[in-house]
This record gives C-alpha cells, sequence and structure tokens, in this order.
C-alpha cells in the first residue's frame, strides 16, 4: 500500500496497485505451496522484454514487482505462467522416461569406451 493509502485490486489476477513517487507499481503474491520457484524465474525471464520486474520472497509468497502493466504485460505473464506450469508438470510426469534413457545412453558409451 502506497503513502496515501491508495490499492486497486484486480479479481482475475489479485494484483494490487501501489502508487510511487515512480509511477504505478504492480505487486502479485504467489503462494509457495502452490507456485514454484522455477516457474516464477522462468516466467519473469522472458518478461524482461515486456516490462522490468523484482522478485522478493516472505515466508508464505513470492512477491513480484512489475515497474508498468497494461493488458499486454498481464495476458504475457499469465500465458508464461501457465506455460512453465505445464512445463514443470510435464518434467514430472517423463522423469523416470528420461532418466531411462540417460542412463541407457550412458551405458552403451561406458561399454564403447571399455573396447
Amino acid at each position: 500500500m502506497s503513502q496515501y493509502g491508495f490499492v486497486l485490486v484486480n479479481k482475475i489476477f489479485n494484483f494490487s496497485f501501489n502508487d510511487i513517487l515512480d509511477g504505478n507499481v504492480i505487486e502479485k503474491n504467489f503462494a509457495k505451496t502452490t507456485n514454484s520457484e522455477w516457474v516464477l524465474r522462468n516466467s519473469l525471464y522472458w518478461m524482461s522484454a515486456v516490462t522490468r520486474w523484482k522478485l522478493d520472497e516472505d515466508e508464505l509468497n513470492w512477491i513480484v514487482s512489475f515497474e508498468s502493466f497494461n493488458d499486454e504485460v498481464k495476458f504475457e505473464f499469465q500465458r508464461l505462467l501457465n506455460d512453465y506450469k505445464l512445463r514443470e508438470k510435464l518434467q514430472v510426469q517423463t522423469g523416470h522416461a528420461r532418466t531411462s534413457i540417460i542412463d541407457s545412453v550412458l551405458r552403451s558409451i561406458d561399454s564403447r569406451l571399455a573396447e
């Protein structure tokens, strides 16, 4: 909340708009229990081309601040979050298969080097 006590909340994404001297900064809290650091950091990496951002944390939440905010920023961030959440789920579901493939390839390389 700003020094003026002015906060607006977008109910869809629960973004709070904080009025500061440099302009509007939008903060979004993500529960650590439902949002991994990997998903947020990968999403934010690609957001650097759209707007400047900052990632903080407290005990329960990741706190993301965006320097500027409009529909383009909102939709791009949501798209990236969805994309990386799906990637994270796929990594978990395919982890055993990927490990088996890697082990097989390494055994094959090892046997060729032993010849």
